[in-house]
């Protein structure tokens, strides 16, 4: 069981996933500038945020969420885009 590092066992296990406004409307706008795309960056996010995984909780500011977690007395854990996680603690300026 703890074997199994999938988003639907971690959320069995009680891990809550949040997926940030901000981001999602940068990424958009660099998809729409880069890619040259006839959607607008509006339309990118709608769609992007119209697939999150279910159970995952959209916050408008994933900065303002976590420090309202730590003052919440709650441990967040930071994942990076490869895929290692890292105790909040030990990445001292993200506190």
């Amino acid at each position: 069981m703890y074997q199994d590092w999938s988003m639907q066992a971690l959320q069995s296990r009680g891990v809550q996933f949040l997926s940030c406004h901000t981001a999602a409307e940068e990424q958009a706008r660099v998809l729409f500038r880069r890619n040259k795309l006839s959607e607008s960056p509006e339309d990118i996010v709608e769609a992007m945020l119209a697939h999150t995984q279910p159970g995952v909780l959209e916050v408008a500011a994933i900065t303002a969420a976590l420090a309202l977690l730590q003052a919440q007395g709650t441990t967040p854990i930071f994942l990076c885009s490869t895929g290692r996680y890292f105790p909040m603690k030990a990445l001292p300026a993200l506190r």
